[in-house]
């Protein structure tokens, strides 16, 4: 199951409205504020809820398709509500699209997230390699090597542990939307099986192993621990593996 977690949607044919409500930040309040559009009969489709110290912020995105003349009454009725602050309304760009254009930036673990769609990162990989051959793989190594470094650094920031940075890593990949991570770590081999790489499912059709990038960020990563290695991708999707696996080699 995919989703969408920021702050667009789009419904086609729909007619979308959005409130941002600042309330205050306690048990309760947002069932309260949900009940508002509950006996109006309007459908929540998107809700995002942040905490802002003593009040949440929060974003609801409705479905108001039939029932566009009950928008300034629910607007009335959210900032009637003595637990509510602030009511603003987040008109649509066009008929079954809404974003949310209040808030920026985005942020993951306090830093600015820059969203990258995959068409975008497919152009830039497949792009370079079509363009510059080998020299591109090589770039692409060692910018992921200095990826893999910072969010070492990050991780340094969130744990001391080497399994938690491990852990955390794993589930920051998946969510900056790389892939799903899997670590076997035994005692005789250490393996990263990656399934539904953004870079390889891209060079399907290539004769040989095809992630330099990734394999960068992980070397940045695993060197942290293990000092000198090497990671050797010996399966790949772009050969017709089920997986991406990488081998970690001690020099």
């Amino acid at each position: 199951m995919t989703y969408e977690p920021f702050g667009i949607l789009f419904l086609p044919g729909r007619t979308l409205y959005g409130f941002r409500v600042i309330a205050d930040n306690k048990p309760g309040v947002l069932e309260r504020i949900s009940k508002v559009f509950a006996k109006n009969g309007i459908n929540i489709q998107k809700l995002i809820a942040t905490q802002l110290g003593e009040v949440a912020d929060l974003i609801f995105f409705c479905d108001f398709t039939g029932l566009e003349k009950n928008l300034n009454m629910i607007y009335k009725h959210l900032k009637d509500l003595n637990v509510v602050k602030n009511v603003s309304v987040i008109d649509p760009l066009m008929d079954g699209l809404i974003i949310d254009y209040i808030h920026f930036p985005n942020l993951l673990l306090n830093e600015i997230v820059i969203l990258f769609p995959e068409t975008l990162f497919r152009e830039f990989i497949k792009g370079m390699r079509d363009e510059y051959g080998t020299a591109a793989e090589t770039f692409l190594y060692y910018t992921g090597l200095k990826i893999g470094k910072e969010l070492w650094i990050k991780l340094d920031n969130l744990s001391e542990k080497a399994t938690d940075k491990i852990k955390i890593f794993r589930y920051l990949f998946s969510l900056y939307g790389l892939g799903k991570l899997e670590y076997i770590n035994d005692q005789e081999v250490k393996i990263v099986k990656l399934y539904d790489s953004i870079e390889c499912k891209h060079g399907v059709g290539s004769n040989k192993p095809y992630s330099h990038f990734i394999r960068g960020i992980l070397v940045g990563i695993f060197e942290n621990i293990y000092e000198k290695i090497e990671i050797v991708e010996t399966k790949c999707i772009s050969k017709g593996d089920k997986y991406c696996e990488f081998k970690l080699l001690f020099k």
